[in-house]
């Protein structure tokens, strides 16, 4: 099963960030954790990388990452011109809309975020939108 997430997701582990119910943080850390235990791979974009460059020096960055590599859970692609232009079509972010081609043109079975009604004009899609705590392996 192959899985692509959000920034919002990287940057909730990253930041062991709290909403006002509920410890996202955790429910990212878990969603990693069963991906480089061997329930999924991780699809990471250079898109994806690019967003989360303010936080590539520190420790739980590299270490996820690393992590990822060394368990063969992590499959690298690049952002094409075409997807980038593509994403003006829709009706969301385009930031949200690359991520969602990416996850599409490289057959990702889940697109993992926060952010649900970003990803909204995206769900007749083959891949499925999911919260961090949602994801069915």
């Amino acid at each position: 099963m192959l899985v692509y997430v959000d920034t919002c997701v990287y940057r909730d582990y990253f930041e062991s960030r709290k909403s006002r119910f509920l410890d996202i943080g955790y429910f990212a850390s878990e969603m990693f954790l069963n991906g480089i235990n061997c329930h999924y791979s991780f699809l990471v974009s250079d898109w994806l990388l690019t967003q989360l460059k303010e936080f590539e020096n520190t420790p739980i960055y590299q270490s996820l990452f690393e992590d990822m590599k060394k368990s063969n859970k992590m499959i690298s692609v690049k952002t094409t011109a075409k997807i980038k232009q593509r994403a003006n079509n829709f009706p969301t972010e385009h930031e949200d809309a690359v991520h969602a081609l990416i996850a599409i043109e490289n057959n990702a079975n889940y697109l993992i975020t926060r952010n649900l009604t970003d990803y909204a004009c995206f769900k007749d899609e083959k891949m499925k939108v999911r919260l961090p705590e949602h994801i069915e392996y």
